[in-house]
C-alpha cells in the first residue's frame, strides 16, 4: 500500500512484507481526540490517532512511507466500508466505482455487527431486516418491482370455497348414515327406546324427590314408639349423620343422586336412612363391596362385631351386621345394606342397651326397595327371608381381628394387634411341651393383642394367639389332644399350678365344625401373688389354635365373652388361607 492511500480495514488481510514494512514514524504525533466510530473525519495531519498503531491494535502491521511524505487524511477503521471514497482499492479490493461512471451500480460491502444504539448519528445505511423476521423475500436495493404476494393470501379465496364445499359433504354423509342406521333397525324390529336398558351401564333412572326415604310409619316394626324426623338432607355436604363403623368416609365415586334422612324415638332408638344413586350399576356394585369390607372389619373404637346375617329375596346384593359400641350403657347398631341396579341404600338401627330384632331392619326398608327396584328395572321384594350367617373375613385371613375381641370395662380400653409373625411365646409352664419346637407342625405362627386407653388395665394384660398348620387332619388332633392332656395334668406336675376346666365350646361353619377345650390355671409366684391365665385350645380340621390371655383376678374375660371369643376364633379359623 503506497503512502496516502486510505485505510480499508480487512480483518483477515495481511499485508505483504516489504523492506519498509517494519519502519516506525518519529513524528510526533497531534494531540487531539480519537475519531469515533462512524464520525467523518478532519483533513490534516491533526486527524491521525495519537496513539502509536501497535497500542491501537496490536496485530495491525505499520503503514510504509507515512513518515517520508506529508500525511494523507486518514481513514476511520471502523467506519462502515464505502462510506468514505477511496483514491485506489486495496489489494484483494474490488475496482473503484468512480462518480462520473453513471453506468456502474455501487454494491455495497457487508455490515459489521453494532451494539444496540451505538452512535444513532453516524452515517450508513439502515439496518437490514433479519433472515428469520419475514418471509417476504428481501428486495434489492433501487429495485421498484413490486413484492410478490404470499400464495396462501393469493389462493384465500379458492381454498375457502373447497373447505366449505367439504363441509357441507361431510353433512350431508352424517345425515345418510344416521338415516340408513335408524332404517336397518327399523326393517330388524327394533324399537327406539327414550330409555337404557337394566343391563345398560348408562345412568338409571334416580328417585325424583325423598318420598324414597324412610317414613315414621316405616319403622312401625322396629319401635312401637311414636317415630319422629329429625333432619333431611339431599348433598353430601350437608349429610349430617353416618352409619356406624364409617368415622372416616371410604374412597368411593360420587353418587348421581344421594338422600339422607334421620328418625328417632323417645326409647332410646335411632334410624339413619341413605340412599345414593351411582353413575352405573357396574359402579354401584363396587361400592357396595367396599362398604360390606367396612362393615365387616369395623374399626371403629370402641366397636365389637357381635353377628352377622344374611337377608335374601330383598334386593339383588344384601347384608346385615350388628355391631355393638361398648361404651356405658352399650349401644347396638344393626346395619342393612342393599344394592338394586346403580341404587345403594344402608339402614343403620340404634338401640341402647340391646339390639333390634334382626328381622324388622327388612321389613321396614321393603316400601323404599319397591321405589329403588322400579326404578332401575330389578325384581322387586319378594318372600324377604333374614338368617344368621358367618361374618366375612377380613385380613390377615384366620385370625383374630380387633373387633373380635370384647372391652374388659365398658367405656375404656381399645385393642391392637401385632403379627402375625414367628411365634416366641414360651406358653405357661404348663403345657408340658416347647411351642416353638414341638415336632409335627408344617408351619407356625403367633398374633398378639394388647389393650390399651385403660388405666384399669394390669401391664401384663394381653392375648397371644398361636396357629399352628399340619399337613393332615388326623396330625392336628395328635397334636391338640396332647397340648390339652399337659394342660390337664398341670397340678400334678407343678405344685405351685391350679387348673380349672371349663365346658367345651362347639362351632359348625358349613361343613366344618370347630371345638374349643378351655381353662383357667393360675400360677403363683410367692405366698401372696399369682399369675392368672385363660386358656383356649381350638381345632378345625388341620388347624390348630392355641389362645392364651394373661389377665388377673380383678381383670378378665367374663364366661360368656370367653366362649364366645372361642366360638369366633373357630370362625376365623375355617377363613384361613393354609
Amino acid at each position: 500500500m503506497s503512502a496516502g492511500e486510505p485505510f480499508r480495514p480487512r480483518r483477515a488481510w495481511q499485508q505483504p512484507a516489504t523492506e519498509d514494512s517494519t519502519a516506525s514514524d518519529d513524528t510526533p504525533a497531534q494531540t487531539g481526540r480519537r475519531a469515533r466510530r462512524g464520525e467523518e473525519p478532519a483533513a490534516g495531519p491533526e486527524s491521525r490517532p495519537t496513539d502509536p498503531p501497535q497500542a491501537r491494535r496490536p496485530a495491525r502491521a505499520a503503514v510504509a512511507g507515512l513518515g517520508d511524505e506529508p500525511p494523507e487524511p486518514a481513514v476511520n477503521p471502523f467506519a462502515r466500508p464505502g462510506t468514505q471514497s477511496a483514491e485506489a482499492p486495496a489489494p484483494d479490493a474490488r475496482p473503484a466505482v468512480h462518480a462520473d461512471d453513471a453506468s456502474a451500480t455501487p454494491i455495497p460491502a457487508p455490515v459489521m455487527p453494532r451494539s444496540a444504539g451505538e452512535f444513532a448519528e453516524s452515517p450508513g445505511p439502515a439496518p437490514r431486516r433479519s433472515a428469520l423476521s419475514s418471509t417476504t423475500p428481501l428486495t434489492p436495493e433501487g429495485d421498484d418491482s413490486p413484492t410478490p404476494e404470499h400464495w396462501l393470501r393469493a389462493h384465500r379465496a379458492t381454498l375457502t370455497k373447497w373447505a366449505a364445499a367439504g363441509l357441507i359433504v361431510a353433512l350431508v354423509v352424517a345425515v345418510l348414515a344416521f338415516l340408513i342406521v335408524r332404517t336397518v333397525r327399523q326393517s330388524a324390529g327394533e324399537q327406539p327406546s327414550a330409555s337404557p336398558s337394566p343391563s345398560s351401564t348408562a345412568t338409571s333412572a334416580a328417585p325424583a324427590d325423598v318420598d324414597v326415604l324412610l317414613t315414621p310409619a316405616d319403622l312401625a316394626t322396629v319401635a312401637s314408639s311414636a317415630w319422629t324426623i329429625t333432619a333431611t338432607s339431599q348433598s353430601l355436604g350437608d349429610h349430617s349423620g353416618r352409619v356406624a363403623c364409617f368415622q372416616t368416609a371410604p374412597q368411593e365415586p360420587n353418587p348421581t343422586t344421594t338422600l339422607q334422612r334421620t328418625l328417632a324415638t323417645t326409647d332410646e332408638t335411632a334410624a339413619l336412612h341413605r340412599v345414593d344413586v351411582f353413575a352405573d350399576a357396574d359402579v354401584a356394585a363396587e361400592v357396595f363391596e367396599s362398604r360390606v369390607s367396612v362393615l365387616s372389619s369395623c374399626s371403629e373404637v370402641p366397636s365389637y362385631i357381635v353377628n352377622a346375617q344374611s337377608v335374601s329375596g330383598l334386593a339383588e346384593d344384601t347384608f346385615q351386621i350388628t355391631v355393638e359400641f361398648q361404651d356405658d350403657p352399650s349401644q347396638f347398631h344393626t346395619v342393612l345394606i342393599t344394592r338394586a341396579g346403580a341404587a345403594v341404600q344402608m339402614l343403620d338401627v340404634t338401640k341402647f342397651g340391646s339390639a333390634v330384632d334382626a328381622e324388622t331392619p327388612a321389613e321396614a326398608i321393603t316400601r323404599s326397595q319397591e321405589v329403588l327396584s322400579e326404578a332401575q328395572g330389578a325384581d322387586a321384594p319378594s318372600d324377604v327371608q333374614v338368617t344368621g350367617t358367618v361374618i366375612p373375613a377380613v385380613e390377615p385371613l384366620g385370625w383374630l381381628s380387633p373387633s373380635d375381641l370384647p372391652r374388659i370395662r365398658a367405656g375404656a380400653g381399645r385393642w391392637s394387634m401385632t403379627g402375625p409373625g414367628d411365634l416366641t411365646s414360651t406358653g405357661t409352664g404348663c403345657e408340658n411341651l416347647t411351642l416353638a419346637t414341638e415336632a409335627g407342625p408344617a408351619t407356625r405362627s403367633q398374633a398378639t393383642y394388647l389393650m390399651t386407653q385403660d388405666d384399669e388395665a394390669p401391664t401384663t394384660f394381653g392375648i397371644d394367639e398361636m396357629q399352628f398348620y399340619f399337613e393332615k387332619s388326623d396330625t392336628a388332633k395328635d397334636f391338640a389332644d396332647k397340648l390339652v392332656r399337659g394342660l390337664t395334668s398341670c397340678a400334678d406336675r407343678v405344685n405351685t399350678a391350679t387348673v380349672k376346666r371349663l365346658d367345651d365350646v362347639k362351632t359348625t361353619v358349613g361343613d366344618a365344625t370347630g371345638t374349643s377345650r378351655l381353662f383357667d390355671v393360675s400360677q403363683a409366684t410367692s405366698a401372696t401373688e399369682s399369675v392368672e391365665y385363660q386358656l383356649l385350645v381350638t381345632r378345625v380340621d388341620d388347624l390348630v389354635s392355641y389362645t392364651l390371655v394373661s389377665v388377673s383376678e380383678d381383670y378378665r374375660m367374663t364366661t360368656d365373652q370367653l366362649n364366645a371369643l372361642a366360638a369366633r376364633v373357630a370362625v376365623r379359623a375355617t377363613q384361613a388361607d393354609s
